[in-house]
């Protein structure tokens, strides 16, 4: 699971639905899917995770429009690294059973363990 820095703090995105980022402050990074889900880290260090909302393009620029998730902690995220499938390159291609599958057993794996969701300091 790709993770961003945003130039946000956790106050700002505690308030905020979603937040902007240009493709040009990943760092060469592959381009990111309406729909892929990654982590953000703020500037403050807190991890939370976030989905492609929308992209928008200009003629220079590729800009994401992600919406933000719950926080998050560095063991969930290692975690889930091997489990969350990114989705395929192509967006307006069908949902495959096995990508279903691998959803719903991170799902489970998180609700077998609810106190996982919450970043320390939010327990």
């Amino acid at each position: 699971m790709q993770t961003i820095d945003v130039p946000a703090g956790t106050h700002q995105l505690d308030r905020a639905t979603h937040v902007r980022v240009d493709h040009s402050r990943l760092g060469g990074a592959a381009p990111l899917d309406a729909g892929q889900v990654l982590v953000l880290r703020d500037r403050d260090g807190v991890l939370r995770f976030a989905a492609v909302d929308r992209l928008e393009f200009s003629a220079t620029e590729t800009t994401y429009l992600l919406q933000l998730g719950h926080l998050t902690d560095a063991a969930t995220v290692a975690r889930l690294a091997g489990t969350v499938v990114p989705l395929p390159r192509r967006a307006d291609r069908a949902v495959v059973r096995h990508e279903v599958a691998d959803v719903v057993a991170a799902l489970r794996a998180l609700a077998a363990e609810p106190e996982r969701l919450l970043a320390p300091g939010h327990r």
